[in-house]
């Protein structure tokens, strides 16, 4: 509100606020890169013979991921009201794809008997994904670095829209615009209730009713919990309990396609002239279904056939 009070265009306070924040780290790492590499041209022989791309391409490495987090952090405060908004966000746009993929196939693995997704939840698929960067080479190095600059691009564009357009009388509520307020709302409430869902019925193998039991009351829980914080109100807790009935009633749906095998997974068979390998897991009674006892694999295709035969 005291700087939307001022003089000022935001579009300038913006930028003042932008090229001041990127200045203060982004000018040293610079500056650093200069010295460290004059001294390098000069005595490379120090480093044991690595040669001066090495030494460039983990500088931009550092470079363009502190300007991507940056712009990260920008788009989230041109959102946000307070500092435990901007927390709640960043960490929302860095969680978002890990925990969905994380929650969505271990709740396939755990409600199924036989089929099971293997999935992989690197590094390059976190926000920021420039993570992986550093172990790149050739052509993947140069696409990735392309894939950050424009995300630094895009959310730095993004951050200067949302700061422009937010009305200054609403910088008292958790976040400068309602839509957002929902999506994060909505959100939070599915990692509660699918979350601790999938928890339980991984405990209570068998017996997925536990499940849904799960789904509704830490669904509530993560709802009233949210929204008391949101709206800066315990009175505020029981509000909009249609939204959350909705939201559950969708939640338990998609949760049935597993439970009941919508799609005959458990029973269906793949091609074998599409498989490059097969794996057989003897799971002891003993471990959960993480950890199986010990297992074989298949790669040879009279093998692959056979085992799908």
């Amino acid at each position: 509100i005291f700087y939307g009070a001022l003089r000022y265009k935001k579009g300038t306070m913006f930028a003042a606020r932008y090229l001041s924040g990127i200045s203060s780290l982004f000018v040293p790492i610079l500056i650093c890169y200069i010295i460290n590499g004059i001294i390098f041209l000069n005595h490379s022989e120090i480093l044991g013979g690595v040669d001066f791309w090495w030494y460039t391409k983990n500088w931009l490495f550092v470079a363009l991921n502190y300007l991507l987090i940056y712009s990260l952090c920008t788009f989230a405060a041109s959102l946000s009201c307070n500092i435990f908004a901007q927390l709640i966000i960043m960490g929302a746009l860095i969680l978002v794809y890990p925990s969905v993929v994380f929650i969505l196939s271990e709740t396939v693995n755990v409600m199924l008997k036989s089929y099971m997704i293997d999935y992989k939840l690197n590094a390059f698929y976190l926000f920021p994904p420039f993570a992986t960067v550093f172990f790149s080479s050739g052509v993947n190095y140069v696409i990735t670095a392309i894939i950050a600059s424009v995300e630094i691009i895009v959310l730095s564009a993004l951050a200067y829209l949302a700061f422009v357009k937010r009305k200054t009388e609403k910088c008292n509520n958790f976040y400068a615009y309602s839509s957002i307020t929902g999506i994060l709302k909505y959100f939070i409430t599915f990692l509660c209730s699918a979350g601790v869902g999938l928890l339980l019925a991984a405990i209570n193998r068998g017996n997925n009713a536990i499940a849904y039991v799960g789904y509704i009351i830490f669904g509530f829980v993560g709802y009233a919990i949210i929204q008391m914080i949101f709206e800066k109100s315990p009175k505020a807790m029981f509000k909009n309990m249609k939204g959350f009935v909705i939201f559950i009633v969708i939640v338990s749906l998609l949760a049935s396609i597993p439970v009941f095998d919508v799609l005959n997974l458990d029973e269906k068979t793949p091609n074998a002239e599409k498989l490059q390998k097969v794996t057989i897991t003897k799971v002891d009674a003993a471990t959960s279904y993480w950890h199986g006892g010990y297992k074989i694999e298949l790669t040879e295709p009279e093998s692959i056939k056979a085992a799908c035969d």
